[in-house]
C-alpha cells in the first residue's frame, strides 16, 4: 500500500502546493462553516492530484471564488489553478479559477 498521502496535510497549505504536480483543485463540496481563530470562516472539500483535502479560505480567496458565483453550491465541480506567493516573508496560496469558455464570470 502506497502510504504517501498519509505523511500528508490534509489541509491545503503553500508546501503542499509546491510539492503538487498539478497545483490544481477539484472543488468537490459545498463549504462549511468552522469556528476559527478569528471567528467564522470557510474550509471547502477539494481534491488535490486526486487526493481529498480541506482548504482553509482565507478572505481574498473566497472574493475570488465568487467569480464563479456568491453561493459556494456554484462552486462544485469547478477547478481552482493555485500558486504560492510570498506575501511580507510568508508564503500564502492563492485561487486562480479556471474559467472555461462556456462559463461566465459573475
Amino acid at each position: 500500500m502506497d502510504t504517501t498521502q498519509y505523511g500528508e496535510s490534509v489541509y491545503i497549505a503553500p508546501d503542499l502546493v509546491k510539492q503538487s504536480a498539478s497545483r490544481r483543485v477539484y472543488i468537490a463540496g459545498d463549504a462549511r462553516i468552522i469556528k476559527g481563530k478569528w471567528g467564522d470562516q470557510l474550509e471547502l472539500p477539494v481534491e488535490l492530484d486526486g487526493k481529498p483535502k480541506t482548504w482553509g479560505l482565507t478572505r481574498d480567496v473566497v472574493k475570488t471564488l465568487q467569480q464563479f458565483g456568491k453561493d459556494s453550491k456554484q462552486w462544485v465541480g469547478k477547478w481552482v489553478e493555485l500558486r504560492v506567493i510570498n506575501d511580507a516573508g510568508k508564503d500564502k496560496v492563492m485561487a486562480f479559477p479556471i474559467i472555461t469558455p462556456t462559463e461566465e464570470i459573475q
